[in-house]
């Protein structure tokens, strides 16, 4: 039965989306209400840890996991952990699965298919899609979106087109476990693009914090009497067209807030979105506020920063390197750790650094101004300036939550917060 707040606020035109970001090392979401003149707002945010054995190789483990009753999962299966704990965050939150719409990005590690290329704007992109490799499958599920036209050099004009594709298995798995679950996501999402949407949300809200701040400052000058006998200056002739020349069209509302004061976009310039997880590490490129790629960084994830660091630092097997990276307070004062945490994140800078050399041949005059650094391998202290003298570029940790921080109590530490970006990039999209 719908509640009688949610009835009020769907009558206002309100809504609430909850996004929820499932990975290898924690299930995080955020809840963020919709107001209908666009605006939004965070309201609370949650994160649970990730029980170990519940998630292998980008999927939910076998049921052979749960045998031992005194393991991790305490006698029961993957499946059962991950439904409990998803009742456990709605609980949390203060909703009902059938209050809010769901955005979901599951583990998609090995099922997710993306790529772009130029068609025809004459043309079905779906169909032109499904006939390329590895769209041409009969099991996968087909979303794409247009990011920006072209015309090439025999004045045909093409359109520049994302593509994404799941395997159909993994949709129908974890639609399967919501509904279990009393839930119905409206969409499943890839990380990448729920990154890219918290980051564009997060740079629109600093562009209408400046602009708010210019009218603050233009106000007293607005509000001075005019002295007595001072007359008001002629106003300019209009500028003379020449004959047939049209002027140009007013921007619109819209066209307005997403270009500045000069009518250039307020995204210019190039900037990096570095994701380290537990399981892969990928770079997404955005070039003057638009999605251009994704790449992920061969051989690199946050797994293998931490057996390095075990391994050069001759740490027993039985140490949780996972829990000690993420306490600064517990790192041993040994040269041997300083060296061995130097060579781990000098590893991972490596395989970043290809990445973006691999960016640079494919653009032209395009140079990266800033790296913002998301997923697990923020929360560790000292990870961001390493990389930053290793790709000799200004690394900063990505936190959208500092720009929009919850309304509402959360138990979420500053160290946490870079965990959430892609579960709120989710909770950003209305439906």
């Amino acid at each position: 039965m719908i509640k009688i707040t949610t009835l009020i606020e769907q009558i206002k035109g309100e809504s609430h989306t909850l996004g929820i970001d499932i990975g290898s090392q924690a299930i995080k979401a955020v809840l963020t209400r919709h107001f209908a003149d666009g605006r939004f707002e965070v309201e609370k945010a949650a994160l649970v840890e990730m029980r170990k054995g519940v998630i292998r190789e980008g999927q939910i483990a076998s049921e052979e996991a749960s045998k031992d009753p005194d393991g991790p999962l305490e006698g029961i299966t993957p499946r059962q952990w991950v439904r409990r704990t998803l009742g456990d965050i709605f609980h949390r939150l203060g909703v009902t699965p059938q209050d809010v719409d769901l955005c979901v990005s599951p583990p998609w590690s090995g099922v997710l298919l993306i790529d772009h290329f130029q068609i025809s704007e004459k043309n079905d992109p779906r169909l032109e899609a499904q006939k390329r490799p590895p769209f041409d499958g009969s099991d996968i599920v087909l979303d794409h979106q247009i990011i920006g036209q072209v015309v090439t050099e025999d004045n045909r004009k093409m359109n520049d087109v994302l593509f994404a594709a799941a395997r159909d298995r993994a949709i129908h798995e974890w639609g399967t476990l919501f509904r279990e679950s009393k839930a119905e996501p409206m969409a499943f999402d890839a990380d990448i693009f729920a990154q890219f949407n918290a980051w564009t949300a997060v740079k629109e809200a600093e562009e209408a914090l400046r602009r708010a701040e210019v009218e603050k400052a233009n106000a007293p000058e607005k509000g001075k009497k005019k002295k007595k006998g001072a007359e008001e200056p002629p106003a300019p002739a209009p500028e003379e067209k020449p004959e047939g020349e049209e002027g140009e069209k007013p921007a619109t509302e819209g066209e307005a807030a997403a270009e500045g004061e000069s009518g250039e976009s307020l995204h210019k310039g190039a900037v990096a979105l570095l994701s380290v997880g537990m399981q892969r590490v990928v770079v997404t490129f955005i070039v003057d506020g638009k999605f251009h790629s994704s790449r992920e960084v061969t051989g690199a994830s946050l797994t293998a920063f931490e057996r390095t660091l075990a391994r050069r630092a001759n740490f027993p097997p039985e140490e949780d390197v996972d829990a000690l990276l993420r306490d600064e307070n517990l790192w041993p004062e040994t040269e041997l750790f300083r060296l061995a945490f130097r060579q781990a994140s000098s590893d991972l800078g490596t395989g970043v650094q290809q990445a973006i050399q691999y960016f640079y041949s494919a653009t032209a005059n395009t140079n990266i101004d800033a790296v913002l650094l998301c997923g697990g391998g923020a929360c560790i202290p000292g990870v961001a300036a390493m990389l930053g003298k290793k790709l000799h570029l200004p690394v900063e940790v990505f936190n959208p939550l500092e720009t929009f921080p919850p309304t509402k109590l959360s138990a979420i530490g500053p160290n946490e917060a870079p965990l959430l970006a892609t579960a709120f990039g989710l909770s950003t999209r209305r439906f």
